[in-house]
């Protein structure tokens, strides 16, 4: 999917965002809607802290948080680092 540009998921039941599915393509997206959804935000989401979300403002780019019970509510792209320490590559 190399011209992906959008991609709207909206209230899917989507529990996971695997690398092996999503890193490839997140960081060419113009869209990212994964809001209401029950991602769990576990050591496999890890990958997203390494992309680029700096473009992600505003309506176009949304998703948070269901568990664990420490980052439950946490937008996607408020995750970083520190929040993993505890996974192991």
């Amino acid at each position: 999917m190399p011209d992906l540009k959008e991609l709207q998921m909206v209230g899917n039941q989507l529990g996971e965002l695997t690398k092996d599915s999503f890193a490839s393509i997140v960081p060419k997206l113009t869209t990212f809607k994964m809001h209401d959804n029950p991602i769990k935000c576990g050591c496999s989401i890890h990958w997203i802290t390494s992309i680029d979300r700096s473009k992600w403002r505003g309506p176009w780019f949304s998703g948070e948080c269901t568990a664990p019970k420490e980052l439950e509510g946490k937008s996607l792209k408020e995750l970083n680092n520190s929040h993993f320490q505890h996974c192991r590559e």
